[in-house]
């Protein structure tokens, strides 16, 4: 299950980008989100921790993100060389 779970989480940002068309600043934005997500989880069974505050601002950097509207292609002049696999 965990090799699933990375594999999906590795592969999300490039599969939106593509799928969703988002903008290059939007893949980018949500992979930080799952790099601060993954670090959460470590510091958490490591016994680390986030204050509540680091926690909300990426569920913030989340909400902000999902309630983007996808630019079209042509206001993405990189998507091609950027999103594309």
């Amino acid at each position: 299950m965990g090799k699933d779970l990375t594999q999906f989480l590795d592969t999300l940002p490039d599969q939106l980008g593509r799928d969703v068309q988002l903008a290059p600043v939007q893949v980018v934005a949500i992979i930080k989100a799952i790099e601060r997500a993954r670090q959460g989880l470590y510091e958490r069974m490591t016994g680390g921790g986030k204050s509540d505050d680091e926690e909300d601002e990426a569920s913030v950097s989340l909400t902000m993100l999902a309630s983007a509207s996808p630019p079209s292609s042509r206001e993405c002049p990189q998507r091609q060389t950027c999103c594309a696999m």
